[in-house]
């Protein structure tokens, strides 16, 4: 009997680890970001997803092979600092903005390449967001300091 209760018990432990890995709602890193809205930037409107808790921030871009045309992602901070991003992991360049409380850009990198981390690009000043867009976008869309991002759908705020 006693073999038989271990057995029992093991495949009941074993079919509980499944189910809650299978089933589990934590985010990995290299998925698409759970939360998205759709932000207005120099005329053109992006498909964006948002990284506000720290593990989404930490992830960012990491482990994708690529960034969908139209596509950003908005790193939402809960203070204004000078959030430093880095391309740990990362497949592709890419284009960082740091906006202001109010979404106005502040600071811009163009086509950072994954080869510069373990280098870490900050902005000149404080700022609410990070954006990171396909590379070029900011050459092709005249972004300077000061052009301001709009959110067209969904709520987007820090705490």
């Amino acid at each position: 009997m006693g073999k038989y209760y271990f057995i029992a018990l093991l495949v009941a432990v074993f079919g509980v680890v499944l189910i809650s890995t299978v089933y589990s709602d934590e985010f990995s890193c290299g998925e698409e970001l759970p939360n998205t809205t759709i932000l207005k930037l120099a005329g053109a409107a992006f498909f964006t997803e948002v990284a506000e808790a720290p593990e989404e921030r930490r992830c960012g871009l990491s482990l994708r092979s690529h960034l969908p045309k139209g596509h950003t992602v908005l790193f939402i901070f809960e203070e204004s600092a000078r959030h430093g991003i880095w391309m740990k992991d990362m497949h592709f360049p890419i284009d960082i903005l740091w906006l202001d409380r109010d979404l106005a850009v502040i600071d811009y990198v163009r086509n950072v390449s994954p080869d510069s981390y373990p280098a870490v690009f900050s902005p000149d000043r404080e700022a609410q967001y990070v954006l990171e867009l396909n590379v070029g976008t900011v050459d092709r869309l005249g972004i300077t300091e000061g052009t301001k991002a709009f959110i067209l759908g969904g709520r987007v705020s820090a705490h």
